[in-house]
């Protein structure tokens, strides 16, 4: 009796001991590694990641396509992280800053990641079983069946791709982008990636506050003015050429039926359109040009700069052409107003 009881303790003792050891594990787990999703990617993030070789803040990022999460990479990690630092939140970036560099994830259409390097630093990206990568020119391509997306490199930093491990070596003060292509986007990634654009914007409306995310690819800054009922940018660059800066618009924000309505200007004065999609981003003429497309959220307005300063950019009513017929209501409302002032004169006689 007094050994099946001791049996028994002992048996107890252990299960107890495996369910403490699995809740410990569990609330360490959390403790490490946070998921945070929303409507465009998901990943997981550390404050204080494990320490190694390799600080690893975010594991298991995901885009999201066909309302599915799609993974791309199974860790994103830095030779140089500084752990205890919590992120900062904004409405549409998640951002780690230390003296070794910043890190951004973008909550936007593109789930754009960005790391500006203070110092010199290693930052690799563990690509997940179903995707590769590719070298083009000074970026890397990289996909699977599902999504696909560029790696723009700024600065003195090289790239190096060994199985399913990419590594950017990035020198003090390089940086570099990340950007998932959207649906039905090839053509302004490939634009992006052979350095035609040299910033994107996404301009929304969650009811309360006007929100808007802006990824530089070059020397430039955009920001949004006003927004009602046109949208009123400021673009300033430091560019010896033409560049291509990209707005998204959200339909709540630009109310039109089609993009025939819309106008561009910019200092004031209406711009005309380009011949297509492809043509605008690739222009390099003295002028600049504008082309507009429609998706199911809003608009994408592709604007082409010829030169860099500071320009206000207006995106509003198209600019009304009042034609010939236009012209002859024009010409008979001035001959009205004549026939009547000398009515008046004769009368008065």
């Amino acid at each position: 009796m007094k050994k099946r009881m001791l049996t028994f303790a002992i048996v107890s003792a252990m299960l107890l001991s495996s369910l403490m050891l699995l809740s410990c594990s569990i609330i360490i787990g959390q403790e490490e590694y946070v998921p945070r999703s929303n409507q465009y990617s998901y990943y997981e993030v550390a404050v204080d990641p494990p320490n190694g070789d390799i600080m690893l803040p975010i594991i298991n990022y995901s885009v999201s396509r066909n309302s599915a999460f799609v993974s791309l990479f199974d860790e994103i990690g830095l030779a140089s992280f500084e752990s205890g630092i919590q992120y900062d939140e904004n409405y549409t970036t998640f951002t780690h800053k230390d003296e070794f560099g910043s890190l951004i994830i973008h909550e936007a259409p593109t789930a754009a990641i960005e790391f500006d390097a203070h110092e010199e630093n290693s930052l690799i990206f563990t690509l997940s079983r179903e995707t590769g990568a590719l070298k083009s020119g000074q970026a890397v391509l990289v996909g699977n069946e599902e999504v696909s997306g560029t790696f723009i490199m700024q600065g003195d930093v090289s790239a190096n791709i060994i199985a399913r491990t990419l590594t950017f070596t990035i020198r003090d003060s390089g940086r570099v982008i990340f950007r998932a292509s959207p649906e039905g986007e090839a053509v302004i990634g490939q634009a992006i990636a052979e350095g035609r654009v040299g910033g994107e914007m996404f301009i929304s409306d969650d009811g309360y506050n006007l929100l808007e995310d802006v990824v530089a690819f070059d020397d430039l800054t955009m920001q949004t003015i006003a927004a009602n009922p046109e949208v009123d940018l400021k673009i300033s660059g430091d560019l010896d050429k033409g560049s291509v800066v990209i707005i998204h618009v959200d339909k709540e924000i630009l109310k039109y039926d089609s993009t025939e309505d819309i106008g561009i200007k910019v200092d004031g004065k209406y711009i005309p359109m380009g011949d297509g999609l492809s043509e605008t981003l690739y222009e390099d003429g003295d002028g600049h040009l504008y082309f507009i497309t429609e998706n199911e959220f809003g608009y994408d307005v592709v604007i082409y700069l010829s030169h860099f300063s500071d320009h206000m950019i207006t995106i509003g009513d198209a600019e009304q052409d009042i034609g010939i017929d236009g012209y002859a209501t024009f010409l008979s409302a001035i001959a009205m107003v004549g026939i009547a002032a000398v009515a008046l004169i004769y009368n008065r006689d």
